[in-house]
């Protein structure tokens, strides 16, 4: 594995690791599970989570590497009942200093999230069971009134639409299921960079568990 020597940011974080700033660019976490979604940023959040049988803890890293800032966040969520749960981990991403020429859009050969700015880009990706991005949006927040980019929370569906531009917020799903009685790892990461091959290449290794955080 290649090291990458980083510190710990608690600067970043919200007090209970789901919503974090990372260079200019918000991020926020939410569980969608049984036709219900909630924010996973406050209290009330976190018993509505226990009241399932889940327990959710994460830590967050952040590193330098080949002029590129990276974040990466590890949930390690834990199923105390009998029963399977099937999770989707709802991932939003928006730029605080919006610009004209701002785009958003999935890129399917590489399969993540560009926001692609005039002199960066942010690489938007995650990984869950061994399955990357299941479900992604982008979306015009001056046509958008709700907080969240569900079109269908009953059925955990996002809207449908890869790209958008100007003042845009995104969002992607990682889904999966928790056996009864058994603990599951998710990583979510960012990659910001002046170069989108450079950005690619740190996917790649990223989605390959190639690069270590410490």
């Amino acid at each position: 594995m290649d090291t990458l020597y980083t510190n710990f940011n608690e600067e970043y974080m919200s007090t209970n690791n789901s919503c974090f700033d990372f260079h200019e660019m918000k991020h926020t976490i939410g569980l969608w599970m049984d036709g219900e979604f909630v924010w996973m940023n406050d209290l009330l959040s976190k018993e509505q989570v226990e009241r399932r049988g889940l327990d959710i803890q994460a830590n967050f890293t952040t590193a330098l590497l080949n002029g590129c800032d990276v974040g990466k966040l590890v949930m390690h969520i834990h199923n105390d009942t009998n029963e399977e749960k099937g999770i989707k981990l709802y991932m939003q991403q928006e730029i605080y200093h919006q610009l004209s020429n701002h785009m958003a859009y999935y890129a399917p050969t590489d399969q993540y999230l560009v926001h692609a700015l005039l002199k960066h880009v942010y690489v938007c990706n995650g990984a869950f069971q061994q399955k990357g991005i299941i479900q992604y949006t982008t979306k015009s927040q001056k046509k958008h009134t709700f907080p969240h980019l569900w079109e269908n929370i009953k059925k955990g569906g996002l809207y449908y639409q890869p790209l958008s531009t100007k003042n845009v917020m995104s969002a992607f799903t990682l889904e999966g299921e928790i056996p009864p009685f058994s603990s599951v790892s998710a990583s979510y990461w960012v990659i910001k960079s002046r170069s989108k091959e450079v950005a690619s290449t740190l996917n790649k290794l990223l989605r390959k568990n190639r690069l270590e955080f410490i």
